[in-house]
Order: C-alpha cells, then structure tokens, then sequence
C-alpha cells in the first residue's frame, strides 16, 4: 500500500500565505555562503587517553587535520602541517601521543595518471612524521587491496600490527611496525588468499578470511604454532556476506556481520568448536545492520549500530544501555550519538542534533559530570530553522516498493513547490533523514527535494540492493521517474516545475532522465556524472556497471552494445531539455573525460550543454571555494527553468 510515512524530522509549520510571500522569503534566506561552507568540524576523535582531540577542521575554507586541547576546547586547534603531500582520507591515533594518517594523491607517471596512496605516523604536535607505506596504482581502477590498521597493541607504545596488500593481489600479510622508524617485520603470510585479519586482543592474529569468486573462506589457528585450518566457506555471490568483527574474550566464538541465510544482515555468533553460525545477536527484518561498538577495553560487545531513517543503536549491554539513558537526559528531546571515547571510558565525544539541525559536538566528562561544547558543525546555520524531511514508501513501476526522502521548503506562496530530484550516487548508498546541505540550500529557496533509494541502494537488505543489479538507466530510473508521478498526483510539488540533479552516479541518472523521461522534466543537472559506461568498463570500471563485480553476483560479462545504450553520451540526440554539466579538475573517482565526452556529444547535437569546470575541485567538493560555485551554479540553473518567476517554456 503506498504511504506518506508520518516521521518528520524538521518541526516547520507550513501555513497559509498571500500569493509572493514564497518570493519575500526566499529573499530573507541563509546566505549561500551559509550552506556552502565546509563543516567546522568532521570525523573528531579522542585520544586513548582522552588528553586531546583530532579532527579535520575548516581552515581557509579547506580541511585541515587539527589538534585540539580537550579539556581547553574553546582554545584554537594546532595543526599538523609536517605532513606529506595529499589529501587526508582517513586517521586515528595509534597511541596518545600519535597518530597515524591516511593521504592520498594524484600524479603523472610520465602522462599515465596514478593514485600514490601514504601512511604516515606522526606525533600529536607534528613532530617526527614517518611514512610507513607508499602504494601507487593507476588513477580510476579499483585497488586489489587496501592496507589497514589490524591491531593497536595497546600494551606496545611502539609497535601497531597492519595487514599489508602484495602488489597486484587481494592477499594482505600480516607486519608488525614500528610507528617511530617506520621499520616492519612480517609475522603472518596470507596462504590460501587471505586478505582480512582478526586478532585475539593480545596482539596474536588468529581469524583471516579469504575472498573467493564463489565463497569467502573463514580460517582459524588456535596459537602461533599452530597450522591454520579451515573453519567454514560461506557463499559470497548474490551479495551474501559473512564479514568476521570480532574474537570473543574467551576465544571459543567470533562475532561477525551475516546475511547467510536471511535476506538483511545482522550480528551473529560463530561457534568455532562446532563449526557453525549459533546465536544472531541482532537482526532488523528491514534494515541491515552495519557493525558493532565494542567496550573501551574492546572486550565486551555493547551495542549494533544500522540505520533507519538516521543513523540508530540497539543495546547488548545493560551497562551501556544505562549510559545512554544519561546521556540523553542530558540532551532532552535531541539525538545523542557517542563517536568516540577515551581508554578509561572517563570521558566521551558526542554528537548531538534535533530534528533538522546539523548538530554539534561536545566533550562529556564523566568525573566530574561535564558537558562542554566543542564545535557547532554548520555555525552559519546556528539558529535558522531549516526544512522539513519526510520519509516516502511508494511503488515503482513493476510494483516494487521503493524509500525514498521529501524535503518541503517552509515558503508556501508557490503551492505546491517546484522539485528538484535528486538521486544519490554509488549507487550502493543511500540517503537519510540527516542534514543534506544540498537539499537544505535548495528548499531555503523555495525548491522541494525528492531523493529516492532507488532499487540497488544499500542498507535495505540483499533482495533490494540485488535488484539493482545490471538495471543502470533502467528499472532504477523506472524507480526514480514513479516516485516523482507519486508527489505530482498527490498535489506534493508542482508537476510542471520539475528538474533532476545528482552528483557522480545521481550525475549519470540525470543524465539519463534527460532523455529517457524528458516529457516528466524541464531540465537536467550533472556534477560529476558518468556519461560513457562502456569507458568506465574499459578503464577496469566494472563494478560501475553491475554495481558490485560480476563474477560475485552471478551476472554476466558485460555487454557493451547494451552499456552503450543506457550511456547518456551515446542518447544525446534525445536530450532536448537544457543540460547543466559540472566537473572538478582533481577528480580522482570518475574521470573529467565523461563530463567533456557528453559536452561534445550534446555540441554535435546542436543541443549545447552549460559547462562548468571547477579547477582542482575533487570528487566530494571539499572546500568551501567549490561549494559555492557548485550551489551558485544549481541554483542560477533551477531559477531559471523551474523558479518561482521562470516564463515556462512549451515541452518539447
């Protein structure tokens, strides 16, 4: 039965208004500048010993990797400017005095362009970085591995395990390096193809797992001494998944993340003496689970986190369970999420929101009972109440019932609202109720935002995101298409005011709906989008096709006449409702090439496109320089097509 689901995440009264009150408030909304702004913080992280916070803060409109006192937090960050060249993609602290970062980096060799990929230790203050791995591969094809962090043997101030990848293998092995020479011992050597480790807790590797092209194969070893043995194989096609988390205490069970023989994924036990999957822990008949929070001690598993319609938890442990109790006494009537915390649990990091805000973290100390704000998330939101998001059930065109978010603007002289669609990329994503600065910039302009889940989206279980499979420019755009025929026949949005944009796959399926539903839109806007699959599937892009590899999905080799027909390069002759393009110089997820190949063909067509190339821009628009050409850019286009005073030109 298709629904308007009742969950509001924004309290915003939509009352009645003479005609051009839209126009007044429109004129009285945030500054772009305001939305566009790189967050004042992101991804905070504690210290083991809760001394300081690193987190990636807006310096000049860019990220930096700050250094913030956590007791003092009103006192400005240092920042760790010894690094090497390139863009931070991931860090964590290794003891609490260091941490080890993640960067990566565009470079020609000599005109073939690659990806040089470092990991680099460095103490808190700067001081005495050492990379501890260099990797390069060519730019645009997948990794064959990825090294990772394996244990932080926190008994050891000098050493952290890391599972290294062999070049031009998924096999990862096992070193034991040093965080201040950088020097590297190997202790395990992947046999039979395994790439992912688990340790004991006391810094002895014991679980590794195998991917195979039909199963994943789980083996164990009791000791060091000891040979490995094969526990189980596991069916890996058709998106089953059996994703080991965790050894438990007493060294009999490993906690892992299943969908064997259910359709959504949960957290299950593995009985290692019999050799079979026991207890499911948890498992959401409609959402996937997505992994646990383990103790600060690591030893006892607390809670599942997955995500609904936002990011939710399901408490194990009683004694956490308690601690959330606190927490969100604390905060009444907000969500309270914890996103780290220090080794002795005496003092956690916070994020806190409330229906339509951004959020902000605080600092909560335990001893004594302490909350101190640390940094507001979106500062030049502080006070503006922003839009509000519904969920969306409805059924697409072959009956299939498909999720999806509506952000209504609060003006209401224009009724009902023009829309802007906007799909995700991946597309094995999703979108949620959470703060969205795209949609919330184009509702504080009068536009509603629909962003469907399309079928192939994630976190739905395997049945949903299997049916995306081999459907790219087809029943996925049937389901994008049916969600907006389902908000104009109930007098959502405005059906003669309706444009889609999307970034990166939602690029490509705006592309696409330019064309293959160009009577539903009045014009189409791409950042980032693929337009040639067959090029995607030349440079080794395979997956931009099936959604995940082929041979693990039971899907065929590619046909490349039918990837030519749902490229939108190849339909530009059938695009005939004006085409905004946009890509960043310093893409290094979807080549430019895509971007200058539908501009030419939408040129030969006579049909030119709008093209806007944003110098060393990247694919996820990370400073605030970027985001503000790419909103001015948007939000010119739609104003001009669909906007409350555009003349509306004859469908074509």
């Amino acid at each position: 039965m298709v629904a308007l689901r009742t969950t509001v995440f924004a309290l915003v009264a939509l009352l009645a208004a003479p005609p051009g009150a839209a126009i007044a408030r429109i004129a009285a909304a945030p500054p772009l500048a305001a939305f566009a702004a790189i967050p004042a913080m992101s991804r905070p992280r504690l210290s083991p010993d809760g001394r300081y916070v690193a987190a990636l803060v807006s310096r000049r409109g860019e990220k930096a990797l700050g250094i913030i006192d956590a007791g003092h937090p009103d006192m400005p960050p240092s920042f760790l400017d010894g690094l090497p060249e390139g863009r931070i993609t991931g860090f964590r602290w290794v003891t609490s005095g260091r941490l080890a970062i993640s960067l990566r980096r565009g470079l020609k060799r000599p005109r073939i362009p690659y990806v040089e990929e470092k990991v680099v230790a460095i103490d808190w203050n700067g001081a005495n970085p050492v990379v501890l791995r260099t990797t390069a591969r060519r730019q645009f094809r997948p990794a064959t591995g990825n090294d990772s962090i394996v244990d932080l043997l926190p008994g050891d101030a000098d050493h952290i395990l890391m599972a290294l990848s062999r070049s031009g293998s998924f096999s990862r092995d096992v070193y034991r390096i040093n965080i201040h020479s950088g020097q590297k011992r190997r202790l395990v050597r992947s046999r039979h193809g395994i790439a992912d480790w688990l340790t004991d807790g006391a810094g002895l590797v014991r679980v590794g797992v195998a991917v195979g092209s039909r199963a994943d194969k789980l083996y164990f070893r009791p000791d060091r001494s000891a040979r490995w043995k094969l526990l189980a194989s596991f069916p890996n096609r058709g998106g089953k998944l059996f994703a080991p988390l965790k050894l438990t205490a007493d060294g009999r069970a490993i906690i892992a993340l299943s969908n064997q023989g259910a359709d959504t994924s949960g957290i299950v036990s593995f009985d290692i003496d019999s050799r079979r999957i026991g207890e499911t822990l948890f498992r959401d008949p409609r959402y996937d689970s997505l992994g646990i929070v383990l103790s600060a001690d690591r030893e006892r598993t607390e809670a599942v986190h997955y995500v609904t319609d936002h990011p939710a938890k399901i408490f194990l442990d009683p004694e956490a369970a308690r601690r959330q109790a606190i927490l969100d006494a604390a905060f009444p009537g907000r969500a309270v999420r914890m996103v780290s915390r220090s080794r002795d649990d005496r003092r956690l990091l916070l994020l806190v929101a409330r229906a339509g805000y951004p959020g902000a973290f605080y600092i909560y100390d335990n001893e004594p009972r302490r909350i101190t704000l640390l940094a507001r998330r979106y500062p030049g939101l502080e006070g503006v109440r922003l839009a509000a998001v519904s969920a969306v059930d409805y059924r697409s065109t072959d009956g299939m019932e498909i999720h999806g978010y509506l952000t209504l603007p609060e003006t209401t002289g224009v009724d009902p609202p023009p829309l802007v669609v906007v799909p995700h990329g991946g597309p094995i994503s999703r979108k949620t109720a959470d703060f969205d600065y795209f949609s919330q910039f184009l509702a504080s302009r009068g536009y509603a935002v629909f962003q469907p889940n399309f079928r192939g989206s994630a976190g739905y279980g395997r049945a949903y995101r299997n049916a995306g499979y081999g459907q790219w420019g087809q029943a996925m755009q049937d389901d994008i298409a049916a969600g907006v025929r389902w908000l104009i026949d109930r007098g959502r949005v405005d059906g003669r005011r309706v444009c889609i944009a999307g970034a990166s796959f939602g690029g490509y399926a705006a592309l696409v709906g330019a064309y293959r539903d160009a009577a539903l839109y009045r014009c189409a806007a791409s950042f980032a989008g693929l337009s040639a699959l067959d090029l995607a599937l030349a440079q080794g892009q395979a997956y931009m096709y099936s959604a995940v590899y082929s041979i693990r999905n039971d899907m065929p080799v590619a046909d490349v006449r039918r990837l030519r027909d749902v490229s939108p390069a190849r339909q530009a002759r059938k695009m005939t409702i004006p085409v905004l393009l946009m890509h960043g110089t310093a893409d290094m997820v979807v080549p430019i090439a895509h971007t200058r190949i539908m501009a030419r063909a939408l040129e030969k067509a006579g049909h030119p496109a709008h093209l806007v190339i944003l110098d060393e821009a990247t694919h996820v628009l990370g400073r605030t320089a970027d985001r503000k050409r790419f909103l001015a850019e948007m939000g010119a286009f739609f104003d001009s097509y669909i906007g409350p005073a555009a003349r509306l030109a004859p469908r074509p």
